[in-house]
């Protein structure tokens, strides 16, 4: 599992290794002492047969999580390494977008208001885009992990980023995305979640100081048509995680897309 774990992941598989030591561990530990016995013609105790199986359970049962481990890590890198708009059609055209389409370092990711990484490593890509401006533009799709209005995830780690990301998308829409997203992520780390409050005061933030102008906004029907757009989309793709990242159509370790950005601008 560990050699095949190499070739099929194109890295090294820690646990799978770890899991390979436990179990020739094991079997130096359990195997010579048992065949010198069965050489001796010694009698195998019920105590003895207990603790038998006990250990091939141990080890059997180890085995399984090594193998579905390696099983959804390479389920990850397929899903991560198809090309976008080949194996699966996406939709960039009314996506929040920082810096110019037309350049040609092409940056999409799936990301979540609610998430931590997301937070971080948005900000470190849209630093890069920013810095590269002539060479490299971010697209952002969204992929809120609450059922919300993702209800085909396990549970909801991320409360209201469903909201979160009906206001980034109407502010998107009126021409402020990276106030937005600014916005919400300060709101994530200070701690105050994505309630009702939160996302009027995004209104005045983006320039809309009527209220009831910042709520119709909010429940337009094409904002949610682009989130949950968005969400089927992922969902077709498989993800497993947030943030997910693309760089002209091929999958790259999301926390690594700000220096693979800097270094491909700075390769042109």
């Amino acid at each position: 599992t560990a050699y095949v774990a190499w070739f099929v992941l194109g890295k090294a598989c820690p646990y799978c290794i770890l899991m390979q030591a436990g179990i020739v561990s094991l079997a130096f530990l359990v195997v010579p002492p048992a065949w010198r016995e069965l050489g001796r013609g010694v009698g195998v105790g019920g105590g003895d047969a207990v603790r038998a199986g006990l250990v091939a359970a141990t080890v059997f049962a180890v085995f399984l999580a090594g193998d579905a481990y390696a099983a959804r890590r390479a389920d990850l890198v397929r899903g991560a390494g198809r090309p976008v708009g080949e194996a699966v059609r996406v939709d960039v055209s009314e996506c929040i977008v920082v810096g110019d389409r037309a350049t040609p370092i092409s940056v999409l990711m799936f990301f979540d208001f609610g998430c931590p990484h997301c937070k971080r490593i948005v900000r470190e890509t849209v630093a890069q885009v920013r810095e590269n401006a002539d060479a490299a533009h971010l697209i952002l799709k969204h992929y809120p992990l609450d059922r919300t209005c993702n209800p085909e995830i396990g549970s909801t780690p991320h409360p209201g980023a469903c909201d979160a990301a009906m206001a980034g998308q109407a502010a998107a829409a009126a021409g402020h995305a990276e106030r937005a997203i600014e916005f919400l992520f300060q709101k994530q780390e200070q701690g105050f979640g994505f309630g009702p409050m939160v996302l009027r005061e995004l209104g005045p933030r983006i320039g809309v100081d009527d209220p009831a102008e910042w709520r119709a906004m909010l429940a337009s029907p094409d904002v949610q048509d682009i989130v949950l757009r968005d969400i089927a989309e992922g969902r077709a793709m498989k993800l497993h995680e947030v943030p997910t990242a693309y760089i002209n159509g091929r999958g790259v370790d999301a926390r690594q897309v700000a220096q693979h950005v800097r270094r491909l601008a700075e390769a042109r």
